[in-house]
């Protein structure tokens, strides 16, 4: 019983987040690239070779494996 309720405990302990300013700052650039659409632009502009044209990844699962 001790054991199952300082796992409960554990589970819902919530851990406070530090960001140091730059990493912050980061954070949101990359953020609000994704939500102004424009996260692929920069992709491609660092790595001329980058293909994908927007919308979800399509990954294919084999189950079976």
């Amino acid at each position: 019983m001790a054991a199952s309720l300082a796992a409960s405990m554990l589970l819902v302990a919530s851990f406070e987040v530090r960001w140091s300013p730059t990493g912050a700052q980061l954070f949101l650039q990359v953020r609000t690239a994704v939500l102004n659409n424009d996260l692929a632009g920069s992709f491609r502009r660092w790595y001329p070779g980058f293909t994908h044209n927007g919308g979800p990844a399509e990954i294919e699962v084999d189950f079976a494996a």
